[in-house]
């Protein structure tokens, strides 16, 4: 699997992962990253809203694993001519609006004496129509939004999630390239 490289000194390092002339992985790591900063993991792929919400839960889950506090996920979904955002506090399910045809959920952890804090992890796919994977200029549907330390923990789910809803073919060594080259990243 081949990676190239760019580096943009605004946005960080964009590495495309490929088995052959069409990317199947991408991945932004911002300037400075480190393994609490998040950095973006995105495929070509179809999940239902269903699946991208329990896998959310699992990572946020994971999160609460390490540092035991509460926080809220916000549900942005977008339809054809609106936005809408709910939010949900930690340890119940988020909501999502019925029609929604691209969706995110961030998830903000409490932190007492901050006054403002940023997303800590964030999943999000696009419903409007089915990625074409031969299409190498195609938009991402599906994206993963967390820091390595999370990553870590769950890599095999994560990859496991990757390779279910992916519409490009992948295997699990070209997941194996994936995971040591993020490891030199971090």
């Amino acid at each position: 699997m081949l990676s190239i490289v760019s580096q943009d000194t605004e946005t960080g390092r964009w590495l495309d992962f490929a088995p052959g002339n069409v990317p199947s992985i991408g991945v932004q790591i911002p300037l400075n990253a480190n393994r609490d900063i998040p950095f973006n993991t995105f495929w070509w792929g179809v999940v239902d809203v269903d699946k991208l919400k329990q896998f959310t839960l699992r990572l946020i889950g994971e999160d609460q694993a390490i540092e035991q506090r509460g926080g809220t996920i916000r549900s942005v979904c977008y339809g054809p001519d609106w936005k809408e955002v709910l939010q949900t506090y930690v340890g119940n399910e988020p909501r999502v609006r019925s029609g929604t045809l691209s969706l995110r959920f961030e998830y903000t952890p409490s932190y007492p004496q901050i006054v403002e804090t940023k997303g800590k992890i964030m999943t999000w796919a696009r419903f409007i129509q089915y990625p074409d994977p031969y299409d190498e200029h195609a938009v991402e549907s599906i994206g993963i939004f967390l820091p390595y330390r999370i990553f870590t923990r769950v890599e095999k789910e994560i990859y496991g999630f990757i390779i279910s809803t992916s519409t490009r073919p992948l295997q699990q060594s070209d997941l194996d390239v994936v995971s040591t080259r993020l490891s030199t990243e971090f």
